[in-house]
């Protein structure tokens, strides 16, 4: 698939590899207990009525799981009857909720959410179970996702285009730029290229926030009020742009992937658009605090690490990053030579 470049919006080998590791990682008890407990703090902490089972350590081993059993149906067994759940709204906002302060404001999250995962208790409640896939996620990309779907929700595609170049570092708009300070005669025909493309994006992006936002307001199929299908045609967007997006983006998107169609197939007029936009009017502070957090610096930068070995990574960082520059500037070189056809 790599080599026919059938696809090109994700790495199709890094996607393989991280099933791999997914795969490892779930039949490892002691770090599934690990990630039940972080899970279940998160939620008792910041005041989830997100029920997470116990994990009782002293009898878990890596092959052996033991935890507190909970009486409830899960929402598999609700889809298949076609029958919604008591108080079904509310319950799947608290999930929504979850999820996404688990993912932007905490950096770790229940990664594989599918029905069979969730239950609703005997008490009327949300819990989710199975906590072999929870993921962390890096403080840039959390804060570049945060950006992205507040402006979303909130149908201002401006801040949305530049959050959404921001999470897809888009290499086009580096290649104009090196082209632009290496080739000053040809700047006009730079700047309208730049133009072009970020038009292109923006109009592919405003018919997406637009479409789903209607659809959840006024009716339509799942798939349009999806939020998986929106974030698909995102990718798509992405690909005719020429612009590869970050593995924290599609991950986010898997996430959303097992539960918003079953969702939206039990409450078909629910309004996913409004209940995110409900999420960041109630998390104000916390995400107002998560823009100021600093990005993570690399691990070799950190102090505790060993001095001469972090002077070999930054050297080969920078190597990198000059064989990145030269690869641009060839692309710019081959840019010019279209200007002078």
């Amino acid at each position: 698939m790599k080599r026919t470049n059938v696809v090109r919006v994700v790495d199709p080998l890094k996607v393989v590899q991280e099933f791999v590791r997914w795969t490892e990682r779930e039949l490892d008890y002691l770090r599934e207990a690990e990630h039940l407990s972080k899970l279940r703090d998160q939620a008792v902490r910041h005041g989830f009525n997100i029920k997470i089972p116990k994990v009782y350590s002293d009898l878990t081993t890596r092959k052996i799981l033991v935890m507190e059993f909970i009486e409830g149906e899960n929402l598999k067994w609700y889809y298949l009857r076609d029958e919604m759940p008591p108080g079904a709204t509310e319950l799947f906002k608290e999930g929504i909720f979850f999820e996404l302060y688990s993912y932007l404001f905490k950096g770790f999250f229940h990664a594989d959410p599918h029905p069979a995962n969730l239950l609703i208790t005997d008490e009327g409640g949300l819990a989710f179970v199975d906590a072999g896939i929870a993921l962390e996620v890096k403080i840039s990309d959390r804060k570049k996702m945060a950006k992205f779907l507040e402006a979303v929700v909130r149908e201002n595609v401006t801040d949305a285009v530049a959050a959404f170049l921001e999470m897809a570092n888009a290499p086009i708009l580096k290649i104009l730029k090196e082209a632009r300070e290496a080739y000053p005669r040809y700047w006009m025909k730079i700047q309208l290229m730049k133009t072009i493309f970020l038009k292109k994006v923006k109009t592919g992006l405003s018919d997406v926030i637009e479409r789903w936002h209607k659809a959840a307001r006024e009716g339509g199929s799942i798939e349009e009020k999806s939020p998986m299908h929106k974030f698909m045609q995102l990718f798509q967007l992405a690909d005719r742009a020429g612009i590869k997006m970050p593995e924290s983006s599609v991950l986010f998107a898997r996430t959303f992937l097992t539960i918003d169609v079953i969702v939206l197939e039990l409450i078909p007029d629910l309004n996913i658009p409004a209940i995110i936009n409900e999420f960041f009017e109630k998390y104000k502070a916390e995400f107002a605090k998560l823009l100021e957090i600093p990005d993570e610096v690399p691990f070799y930068m950190e102090p505790e690490f060993d001095s001469e070995w972090s002077e070999i990574f930054q050297s080969t960082h920078s190597e990198i990053k000059r064989r990145e520059k030269e690869l641009l500037m060839e692309n710019a070189s081959a840019i010019m030579e279209t200007f002078e056809i």
